[in-house]
């Protein structure tokens, strides 16, 4: 009786090359990898606060601070000129004061030689007139001793009576009667000629 050898079943299928599992497994298309339920949650996004810009607010407050600014510099731009102008005025008036001092005192320097030069008739002539229509009846007249025949001149037939007074400065006349008494003094009168000269210069600037 012959012997029979037996083998195991697996060890009669021809031996073949291992292949690692993932390549035994069949392979399926997907899109986006599935997430793992076990992998951390993701914070959700905060959203920005949607931010209002008023605009005309803006702008009318940007309106406000540009006029106030402008006024205050405008306040003291304001200030400044008028302080210039005050110098300036100042100044103007200093210069015009000035020019009329002189123009008077050149005036009154004129008049004031003319009296000394002048025919004594053609300086007494006025004043006699002033006082004849102003008075009547007998009158004296004082002057200076080298200006009483001039005087006489003038006079003429007037019942005003010349007398020689050496306290009377040359070109000044003292007539008094029982009504009324005359003094004329050039000194004074020019001195007031001078500062009605200077006003009237003043006032045409």
């Amino acid at each position: 009786m012959k012997s029979t050898k037996v083998a195991p079943f697996l060890s009669t299928i021809p031996a073949s090359k291992p292949r690692p599992l993932g390549a035994a497994l069949p392979s399926v298309e997907s899109g986006e990898p599935a997430p793992s339920p076990w992998s951390p949650k993701a914070e959700p996004t905060a959203q920005p606060t949607p931010v209002f810009v008023d605009h005309e607010a803006a702008r009318a407050e940007a309106v406000a601070r540009g006029r106030e600014e402008g006024l205050r510099e405008t306040a003291e731009l304001r200030a400044r000129l008028t302080k210039l102008t005050a110098a300036i005025d100042l100044a103007r008036s200093a210069v015009a004061a000035l020019s009329a001092d002189l123009i008077a005192d050149a005036a009154t320097a004129v008049v004031a030689a003319w009296t000394e030069t002048a025919d004594r008739r053609e300086l007494f002539a006025p004043i006699v007139r002033g006082w004849l229509a102003r008075a009547t009846g007998d009158a004296t007249a004082h002057v200076h001793p080298s200006e009483v025949e001039a005087m006489r001149a003038v006079v003429g037939d007037a019942r005003i009576q010349v007398v020689a007074d050496n306290g009377i400065a040359r070109g000044n006349v003292q007539i008094r009667s029982a009504e009324l008494e005359l003094a004329h003094e050039w000194e004074p009168r020019l001195r007031e000629l001078r500062e009605a000269i200077a006003t009237a210069v003043e006032t045409q600037r």
